[in-house]
């Protein structure tokens, strides 16, 4: 963890942060007491890295910067630190917006197998005491340059804690017959086995209360809707392939492999009937322009959810937990404030700020 002092910076300070007035020239308070929670995949990749004529890096990564006030955790996912300074840039601006606490992933070690860092950071108001990243033990295709992985972070919030996963698992490459897509599914299977795994070896090796707040979130790649919304592009399309072939509800498996040793609740479906869309919405609808520059040419027009954000509890839900945490002295989720984060944008040459939607929540103080 790293803490930078710029020589001149404008601090925002959360209200709810333990201020010394005495060492603050201007004190300036955001006019919020919640807390807002923000997971994203923001699509910063290493250059030469791009999908079409251009990713148009730097000039998203400056207009999300203008965003950081919005927001009091962030977990970033694909802001690679690797061939480039822009994660260094992002990180100073954050202490700047009053985000003067983070943790990102080291650089591949000089064995490993893979040359690209995980992409992981998570920028926080608030103290972040404690930190580690797991990577997986293997990754396929074009994931194999990339040492992915799990990034836990604990951060105090007045007398409690958060603790956040950040996490990004292997993506999806498709083929004719859809052999590559089944080892894609295998890898993120067992991608889903390690995270449950670690976040199992934090819970129950590190001081985690039974209270406090625990949020498993970031770029699952697990599409809940199973590929029945994407199009088929051609008669020789990967995709019409994949529709037309059983499908394995990876969704399924994802939500019954988190619950097996201990509760995970996905924020998604506390407030809507189904999954909002997070990846591969483009066009124009209902008057707004989405993505047409950025996504992948394969997945336009492919609506898929691919991000979540995971409650996770320690103990088996009982019937008054709700009314407990209602009444006492903590932060407690408010699940009516889930939403898209859709991050759109006129009058540039890319019409959003990344080809994902970011997922966001706040956490109210009892």
């Amino acid at each position: 963890m790293e803490l930078l002092r710029p020589d001149h910076i404008q601090m925002k300070f959360h209200p709810l942060m333990e201020v010394d007035r005495k060492h603050v020239d201007d004190l300036s308070l955001l006019k919020r007491y919640h807390i807002k929670i923000l997971t994203y995949n923001i699509f910063i990749r290493p250059p030469p890295i791009k999908n079409n004529e251009n990713d148009y890096k730097d000039e998203r990564l400056d207009e999300f910067i203008t965003t950081l006030n919005n927001f009091d955790v962030i977990c970033l996912q694909e802001m690679f630190g690797s061939l480039s300074t822009r994660r260094h840039k992002l990180v100073k601006s954050a202490f700047k917006s009053g985000l003067f606490y983070h943790v990102e992933v080291p650089s591949p070690s000089f064995f490993s197998k893979n040359i690209i860092d995980a992409g992981l950071v998570i920028l926080s108001r608030f103290p972040i005491i404690e930190s580690e990243f797991r990577p997986f033990k293997y990754t396929v295709l074009s994931c194999a340059y990339v040492e992915k992985g799990v990034l836990y972070a604990k951060i105090q919030l007045k007398d409690s804690f958060l603790i956040v996963f950040n996490l990004h698992l292997q993506a999806s490459y498709n083929d004719k017959d859809g052999e590559l897509h089944d080892v894609c599914l295998e890898t993120r299977q067992s991608h889903i086995d390690e995270a449950s795994k670690f976040i199992e070896d934090i819970l129950h090796t590190r001081d985690v209360k039974d209270d406090d707040k625990i949020l498993l979130m970031g770029d699952f790649n697990v599409d809940s809707h199973n590929f029945v919304n994407k199009k088929n592009l051609n008669s020789e399309s990967t995709v019409d392939t994949l529709i037309r072939k059983p499908v394995f509800e990876e969704y399924k498996y994802l939500f019954q492999r988190l619950n097996e040793k201990f509760v995970a609740e996905d924020l998604w479906l506390k407030k809507h009937e189904k999954h909002p869309y997070t990846y591969g919405v483009t066009g124009e609808i209902s008057g707004e322009k989405h993505d047409f520059v950025l996504t992948d040419k394969e997945d336009i027009g492919n609506f898929q959810t691919l991000d979540y954000i995971f409650e996770i509890r320690k103990i088996k839900k009982i019937e008054n937990i709700e009314f407990e945490e209602k009444n006492k002295k903590s932060f407690i989720i408010d699940y009516n404030t889930v939403k898209q984060e859709k991050f759109l944008i006129e009058n540039k040459p890319f019409q959003q700020l990344s080809d994902h939607f970011g997922v966001s929540v706040e956490l109210n103080y009892n």
